[in-house]
């Protein structure tokens, strides 16, 4: 994946939010994109702090990917949506507050 994808998905998560994202923690893995001068930029410009595991281990992992595949789960595959807009709003209800 290249930087400027993952840098291209923050910029739009941001906006998303209304620009209010100070002091929001971006866990990632180590790959290139996220190690990247230009992803460190963009998280500097919002005041995103970065944080990374530590290479080789998935215990940073081990506690949110069973919440994930619950909500998964529980919420999306229990369901049919009109859209798929409809479908990410129920799933991240911060991102908009309209139905």
């Amino acid at each position: 994946m290249r930087a400027d994808l993952v840098v291209g998905a923050l910029e739009a998560a941001v906006a998303a939010h209304g620009g209010d994202v100070a002091d929001v923690i971006f866990h990632t893995d180590h790959g290139t994109q996220h190690t990247s001068g230009a992803f460190a930029a963009v998280c500097r410009r919002h005041g995103i702090r970065r944080s990374m595991g530590r290479v080789g281990s998935s215990c940073d992992n081990a506690l949110v990917e069973p919440f994930f595949q619950g909500l998964k789960r529980e919420l999306t595959h229990q369901r049919r949506w009109a859209t798929a807009a409809r479908r990410c709003r129920t799933s991240h209800p911060s991102s908009s507050n309209s139905g």
